[in-house]
């Protein structure tokens, strides 16, 4: 599979913000993009993969308004925040940012698998107790 990164990266996210007609389809590159970032990922490169995702990625599916892609985006944000440590910051992302918009979208086979990593997070903090039960069905309980 080809490599789709720095200018590709550069392009398809200043392309889709600034609105050319020409821009690249990003649902087109998602495969590829997804390919390319998990590979950052494994190669220790967590730190661009956070980069490209939160600099290059997110705001092109905040421009184009859609929401269950932009949560998906901060889920593996998220994920990458898991394996680097930063427990707290991607709680608050699973909660605030991911299950919200599930919720919302009524996607309940997204909600329950977010619901299960945020019982992930809380098991590798320590809270046995609330990882039994990381959201009651009430959305500010969580």
């Amino acid at each position: 599979m080809a490599s789709l990164s720095g200018d590709g990266f550069l392009r398809l996210a200043l392309c889709s913000r600034t609105g050319e007609s020409d821009a690249p389809d990003p649902y087109r590159f998602r495969p590829l993009l997804g390919s390319e970032i998990g590979a950052k990922r494994h190669r220790g490169s967590a730190g661009e993969a956070l980069r490209i995702l939160r600099e290059d990625l997110l705001p092109v599916f905040e421009r184009l308004g859609d929401a269950r892609e932009r949560a998906v985006t901060m889920g593996r944000i998220a994920d990458i925040l898991v394996s680097r440590g930063d427990l707290d910051e991607a709680l608050r992302i699973r909660r605030e940012e991911e299950l919200l918009v599930y919720e919302r979208l009524g996607d309940v086979r997204e909600r329950a698998v977010t619901m299960g990593r945020i019982a992930h997070v809380l098991l590798q903090k320590g809270d046995v107790g609330g990882s039994a039960r990381p959201c009651s069905g009430m959305v500010g309980s969580c």
